[in-house]
């Protein structure tokens, strides 16, 4: 007689994908977590200037790995990994044996991870935001760049009746374009292009008489658009207000970073702005910015923002030339200039990062 066996079902998941996907608040790294992602921050800091754009990327993907080497996948931020043990087995040579869902689960988890990694960086590290070009025509400083360089990058095009019509009606006909789309079983890539596409045939269905009025509500609108961009720009003073200028002064790495990095890629050459006045924010305390493009001639290159060492020596070299006892500016042993009113300005720490403004204040007694 045949002896019947009797299996054990095997959970179709080991983890809870809840806890592990849940937001991350502000501030979420904190003991070992925060400690390690410290040891990362200074490489961060030389790949955002590194000429490899990739470089960013990349040391991302490195992280994460050591991330998930130090920190099981199935443990919350709020765990320890010295208490709490990985929640799966692990089968011959190491190698995890994970159902579909668990499976599905750990790569939302390494992605989730991998754009929180990210967002800390550069919250800690200050990596200037990019600049959208959408608001270029509403932007003072923006449309001041215009004036200079002799370009007009104008308000936006003319929008047509069919798409004013379906933007106002769109929440309405969601629905039946979500059924229609699924049916269709094209790409998501083409989600916007078919959304277009049901909006005019949606709108061909009107009568003529409400077409035209739509068709004359999106000429009168983008009139309007126009004569506010013109006023804007015929009221523009030469002097900015205060507000605005702090702006201009705060988006000044996402308009010059790109100018000094093409510059010194085609010249081949160490690229320096510096500007320095009254700062708004600084209640008209007088400050000195400074963005840098490049890499030191050291036998293992570094970029101008961690290569301090280059820029004291060459200050150094100019203290016989302007004596302290002069009167004048000079510099002393720490390498600091000084002068009798006060004013005081240390050239390393004005070595910047790439895409970032570097201040030094400069104070009167």
């Amino acid at each position: 007689m045949a002896a019947v066996g009797s299996s054990v079902e095997e959970p179709k998941t080991l983890v809870d994908a809840q806890p592990l996907l849940k937001p991350l608040t502000r501030n979420w790294a904190k003991g070992a977590r925060l400690e390690f992602l410290n040891g990362y921050i200074d490489n961060y800091n030389a790949a955002l200037t590194h000429p490899n754009c990739e470089a960013c990327s990349d040391l991302i993907n490195k992280t994460v790995n050591a991330w998930f080497a130090k920190f099981h996948w199935t443990l919350t931020v709020k765990e320890d990994p010295d208490v709490i043990q990985p929640r799966v087995p692990l089968g011959e040579g190491g190698f995890e044996r994970l159902p579909d869902e668990d499976s599905a689960t750990k790569g939302k988890v390494i992605e989730r991870m991998r754009t929180s990694l990210t967002n800390w960086f550069d919250r800690c590290t200050k990596r200037a935001s990019k600049k959208c070009p959408k608001s270029a025509a509403a932007n003072p400083a923006a449309i001041l760049l215009d004036r200079l360089l002799g370009t007009d990058s104008g308000p936006s095009k003319l929008t047509t009746g069919w798409a004013v019509w379906g933007k106002a009606n769109f929440p309405s006909m969601k629905a039946a374009f979500d059924e229609s789309f699924q049916a269709g079983g094209k790409p998501e890539a083409q989600c916007a292009s078919e959304c277009n596409k049901f909006k005019k045939l949606e709108f061909e269905k009107l009568s003529e008489e409400e077409q035209e009025l739509w068709n004359d509500k999106a000429k009168k609108d983008h009139q309007e658009v126009k004569d506010a961009y013109q006023n804007l720009r015929d009221n523009l003073p030469e002097l900015l207000p205060p507000k605005e200028a702090q702006l201009a002064l705060n988006k000044l790495p996402n308009v010059l970073g790109p100018v000094v990095h093409g510059l010194g890629q085609a010249l081949g050459m160490h690229i320096t702005v510096l500007l320095g006045g009254p700062e708004p924010m600084k209640k008209g305390v007088l400050n000195i910015m400074s963005l840098h493009q490049g890499l030191n001639k050291a036998p293992v290159p570094k970029p101008w923002g961690t290569a301090s060492t280059l820029l004291c020596p060459t200050y150094s070299c100019r203290t016989p030339v302007i004596p302290v006892d002069s009167g004048g500016m000079g510099l002393d042993s720490g390498g600091i200039r000084r002068n009798g009113t006060g004013i005081q300005w240390n050239p390393a720490e004005s070595c910047g990062i790439r895409f970032q403004l570097n201040k030094t204040t400069i104070h009167h007694k």
